[in-house]
This record gives C-alpha cells, sequence and structure tokens, in this order.
C-alpha cells in the first residue's frame, strides 16, 4: 500500500462516454470544464528507465519522470523555497491530455490503417478539452499556498480517438466497440490493422509505465495524487461503433441536445468503485 492519496475528479467542460475497463484511480481525481491546449513538436523512439537506474533509490526515480515524445509531457512546478532534489508533494495526471487538433493529426499520421475522414469530429467531441490547463493551474496554485511544495503534472499525448489511456488494456488487446450507456473502448473498433494496434498499445503501455513510476515515486511519501478530466455539460448516450460519428451529429441537433441529462459542474471521485 501506498502512503499518500490518489483522487479522481471531473469538471464540466461541454463530452461523450461509452465501455471498457476504466484504469483503477491510484489518487483522486477531478473532472471538469476548461479552454484548450498547447502542442509541441513530434519527437521519436519511447523512452525507459536506463538499467541499473532508477527503481531502487527514490531521487533517481524522480529524475527518471522525463517526458517521452508522442506519449507524454511531464512538467514540474517548484515553490519558491522547494528543493531540486525533492520529492513532489502532488502528481496530477491528466489521461485524456490530447486536446489539439496538431494531437489527433500527428498521430493519424504515423498510422497507416484506412480511417473515416470525419473522425476528427469524433475527436473534438471525447476528448478532455481544457483539462491539461486545469492542472497546470492547480499545480500552480498548490505551489504557491506553500512554497516549499513541488507539483508533478503528466499531459497524455495519445488521442483517445484511438486507444485510451484511463483504460488497463492487456499486451493483446483487440479493437472493441460499445454499446451506449457502456464506456468508451480501451482501443477503438476502427484500429483494424495489426501494425497500428501494435504502435497504439506500445505508446500506452510506455505511459502507463511512466505514471506507475511516478506514482511510486510520490505516494510512499505521504504525497497525493489527483486525476484530471473536463467533460460536457450534458451526458449524451451514444453507441462508440463505426457509426459513432454520424450518432453523435445526431444527439446535438438543436431539437434533441436538450433532452440529454446534464451533468454536475465539478465531480470528485475519492472511492474506488
Amino acid at each position: 500500500g501506498h502512503g499518500g492519496r490518489i483522487v479522481r475528479a471531473r469538471v464540466d467542460r461541454r463530452a461523450v462516454a461509452g465501455g471498457g475497463e476504466r484504469r483503477k484511480p491510484h489518487a483522486v481525481g477531478i473532472w471538469a470544464s476548461a479552454p484548450r491546449p498547447i502542442d509541441r513538436p513530434r519527437g521519436p523512439a519511447l523512452v525507459r528507465p536506463r538499467p541499473g537506474r532508477g527503481l531502487h533509490s527514490r531521487p533517481s526515480m524522480v529524475a527518471l519522470l522525463e517526458s517521452i515524445p508522442d506519449v507524454a509531457d511531464v512538467a514540474r512546478m517548484r515553490g519558491t523555497a522547494a528543493s531540486a532534489e525533492g520529492t513532489p508533494d502532488l502528481l496530477l495526471e491528466v489521461p485524456h491530455g490530447a486536446t489539439r487538433a496538431a494531437h489527433f493529426d500527428a498521430l493519424r499520421a504515423a498510422l497507416v490503417g484506412t480511417y473515416a475522414a470525419d473522425l476528427r469530429d469524433f475527436f473534438f467531441v471525447n476528448t478532455d478539452v481544457g483539462a491539461p490547463e486545469l492542472a497546470t493551474r492547480i499545480a500552480e496554485r498548490f505551489v504557491a499556498a506553500e512554497p516549499t511544495r513541488t507539483a508533478l503534472v503528466i499531459r497524455s499525448r495519445v488521442p483517445r480517438t484511438f486507444v485510451d489511456c484511463n483504460r488497463a488494456l492487456p499486451t493483446g488487446a483487440v479493437a472493441s466497440s460499445t454499446r451506449s450507456g457502456q464506456l468508451t473502448p480501451g482501443l477503438m473498433p476502427w484500429v483494424k490493422d495489426a501494425r497500428d494496434r501494435r504502435l497504439l498499445l506500445d505508446r500506452h503501455a510506455a505511459y502507463l509505465d511512466l505514471v506507475e513510476r511516478a506514482v511510486s515515486a510520490v505516494l510512499p511519501r505521504g504525497g497525493r495524487a489527483l486525476m484530471v478530466h473536463t467533460y460536457a455539460p450534458r451526458s449524451v448516450d451514444v453507441a462508440v461503433d463505426e457509426h459513432v460519428v454520424r450518432s453523435l451529429h445526431e444527439a446535438y441537433r438543436p431539437e434533441n441536445v436538450d433532452r440529454w441529462p446534464l451533468r454536475p459542474e465539478i465531480d470528485l471521485i475519492t472511492k474506488t468503485p
């Protein structure tokens, strides 16, 4: 068991839900509503811990928490009196942090399979717009309130339009669709090419490995973790299948949108279901 605590939080953003197995929270998380994020140039390979380092000394573990091109951005925020070598007091994870068109376009360009031209529409409805900015602002206020504190923000750069970094997936996971009322799938039904599946599962595994190392570095020392999400103001219930874009356009027609139930503006999940 870890000494710290994890929370999940959601904030009204104005999004969609579907099926699969959600990752068990390592801390407390937030879902919320917010603006649009930033981008960064793409880079090559996945980064793994160097042999003989990191997993046995806590300072090395923290030092190894670095950004991974095309997978995740890692940002550290320190109070004015915080030690540069200290373990972070707060970990903020943004598993749906790929929120820019550039994130979608970069991954789509790396895939070799055939995908619907309007899949971008689903990307913008289903990603957590504003969650990276919200996580950054929480980190800034956290260290400003106590200058000896340090916060760590991990933002996924993997669009959940193809694979969801907030799902637990086995190594040999296959694409699947979900019915209305279920969680969105971990690996989306339109991922049919085996080469694309390998690339997506590799990036998914690299992201989870990074987050688990961060959790192992932060929580045993009494730190906290927060998983930050945003969502749409209404809970729109559609199947996530080959026709999801058409279903969403229909659901959001002016004469239909008001029939979907409103969600709370802020939702804190502090206990594992």
